[in-house]
């Protein structure tokens, strides 16, 4: 859409509308996260909102915009309307960019069209068919729908877990009932990292952080006979947040062109590698 819009070469009314369905309408604060949302009028469901700036989200460019009690069950849409411009000198470097890679590689916009974020508790309900990928991933076809957040998780991936877009801090907590002949030697160790960062607790005490190989942590002089509490915090990416999601497989190397399905700018037309489908990493515990 910015692509069509900036080939004008001039100033266009833009109106971009994102849908999605809600299932259960979360509990508690509800925010709209947008890039520059100033210069949009926004609204929800048809309706105008008022743009109280609550702070950011990751980023200090991603701005917090209050929605609580805007969503409804059923289909939702956010809805942004511009008047779409570029200053000469954008215009001019983007009829160049296409034909001469100095001119693409100091490119940047006046204005974006940028995706936009719905931010809250709750989960996110898959209704489709999800298949294994290489490289850690998952691909998953079908549709999404905000529910109530999941009340437990379990060993294993988190996106059918009703947490596809999750990328923040979890911690997991068990009670384990251990004998006096059980408590020494022990440790807990992972088949594969399961996120950026792990972190292991044992009855309130830091046993280990897991960075790299071997993931393994001992629990030497932290357990004790009886009741015990085993907690495992894993602070992840915003791999599943950001993307890219509609490539054939997990991509290692990222740029502007793969997140792209078409640009005479960035591809030379069509990109090779895209898939409607979602591809999502998996993050998770994984234990051997």
């Amino acid at each position: 859409m910015q692509e069509i819009a900036c080939a004008y070469g001039r100033a266009v009314k833009l109106e971009a509308a994102f849908g999605f369905d809600v299932k259960v309408v979360p509990e508690g604060e509800i925010f709209l996260v947008a890039e520059t949302p100033e210069l949009f009028g926004i609204e929800i469901n048809g309706k105008l909102i008022e743009q109280k700036d609550c702070g950011y989200y990751r980023d200090k460019s991603f701005r917090k915009l209050d929605i609580t009690g805007l969503l409804t069950e059923g289909r939702n849409t956010v809805t942004l309307k511009t008047l779409f411009s570029q200053s000469p000198e954008t215009y001019d470097n983007i009829s160049k960019a296409g034909g001469f890679e100095s001119y693409r590689n100091k490119l940047s916009y006046d204005m974006e069209i940028d995706a936009v974020y719905i931010l809250g508790n709750f989960g996110v309900e898959l209704k489709g068919e999800t298949s294994e990928l290489p490289r850690e991933a998952l691909r998953f076809s079908g549709t999404f729908s905000i529910t109530a957040p999941p009340e437990k998780l379990t060993v294993g991936e988190l996106v059918t877990q009703k947490l596809p877009f999750f990328n923040g801090r979890l911690r997991y907590r068990k009670r384990i009932n251990l004998s006096a002949g059980e408590i020494k030697n022990r440790h807990i160790e992972f088949a594969r990292r399961p996120d950026t960062v792990t972190r292991v607790y044992a009855n309130g005490k830091f046993a280990g952080e897991i960075l790299w190989r071997p993931y393994r942590v001992s629990l030497d002089g932290l357990l004790i006979e009886g009741e015990n509490i085993i907690e495992i915090e894993t602070v992840g990416t915003l791999r599943n947040l950001l993307g890219p999601f509609h490539l054939k497989e997990e991509a290692y190397g990222l740029g502007p062109p793969t997140f792209m399905h078409i640009s005479n700018i960035w591809r030379k037309g069509l990109n090779p590698n895209w898939d409607d489908a979602y591809v999502f990493l998996k993050t998770g515990l994984f234990f051997k």
